[in-house]
């Protein structure tokens, strides 16, 4: 949720109303100008001054003010990098607020060149394959809070999930598909099997309590065979995370379409409507191996 810093300064011929801090950084100065002159507004953050150019909008609450042909609202922009600790507003050569950022407080998003490049991007500087990721999502972490060892981890990736997992003192090994830069995000990594991506997996049957694939099925193609062999080597729990399909539809009316869905590895898309079965903790006692079915 952004901050919000209420301002009520006034200026020639307006008012700047407030100023927002997004988590992901970016800083709103709102407020709304009567006439087409809209006056200069830069941020000094840490000492270093950044302008920007003032985007007019609606502002229904103040229209009657406006000239017939300029909307009476204007905005701000600026983006923040998640080093910054100490922002100066300033407005037609006035400082109207400063903020001090706690640590924390802002996230350098993914994909922020999306915000902060000037100018067109090319589809491959956009929906291309990266480098592995090695961070571990909080909600994930969590997920996986009741599992047993020994644990698969199939697709592996850069090995973060892997780490967090044997820190928690689990038994965990990894499986990835070979190419180098898996080979250089694991330099050095144990019990870490990189093989070519096929089925069956180089494991017997039961051969692990509990097996973990987040963010993978949407990688392959034959999503149903993995499915199939993630219980088959599994004796009683697994964990899949896939990103939800229906987010599209759901950020539709707000003009939004998550980047993630569609990068350019991604072969399948898996919606998350009704009749989808949820995975459930392993209890101590009544417990039952999973079979090859999946249930």
């Amino acid at each position: 949720m952004a901050r919000q810093v209420r301002v009520e300064h006034t200026i020639v011929d307006g008012v700047i109303d407030a100023v927002l801090l997004e988590p992901h950084g970016v800083l709103r100065v709102v407020g709304w100008v009567s006439t087409e002159n809209v006056p200069e507004a830069w941020i000094i953050v840490d000492g270093v001054r950044y302008d920007c150019i003032p985007i007019r909008t609606f502002r229904p609450d103040v229209e009657h003010t406006t000239s017939p042909t300029v909307a009476a609202g204007v905005v701000w922009e600026f983006g923040l990098s998640g080093t910054a600790s100490t922002v100066d507003v300033v407005v037609a050569g006035a400082t109207i607020t400063t903020i001090d950022i706690a640590p924390g407080e802002v996230i350098e998003p993914d994909y922020s060149t999306l915000r902060d490049t000037a100018g067109v991007l090319p589809r491959d500087r956009v929906f291309s394959v990266g480098p592995p990721v090695e961070a571990v999502h909080p909600g994930v972490g969590r997920l996986l809070a009741f599992l047993e060892s020994p644990v698969l981890d199939l697709g592996c990736g850069g090995g973060g999930l892997v780490r967090m997992l044997r820190s928690r003192g689990l038994e965990c090994e990894g499986i990835e598909i070979d190419r180098p830069a898996i080979r250089q995000a694991l330099a050095g990594e144990q019990d870490i099997t990189l093989y070519d991506g096929s089925f069956p997996l180089p494991y017997e049957d039961g051969r692990f309590a509990s097996v973990v694939s987040n963010q993978v099925l949407e990688h392959i193609t034959d999503w149903s065979t993995a499915i199939a062999e993630i219980a088959r080597v599994a004796r009683y729990c697994c964990i899949v995370t896939v990103p939800d399909a229906s987010s599209i539809p759901a950020g539709f009316p707000h003009y939004i379409v998550p980047w993630h869905l569609l990068e350019a590895s991604h072969v399948n898309f898996l919606p998350g409507g009704p009749g989808e079965s949820h995975p459930r903790p392993p209890t101590d006692s009544g417990r039952e191996p999973l079979d090859s079915s999946g249930s």
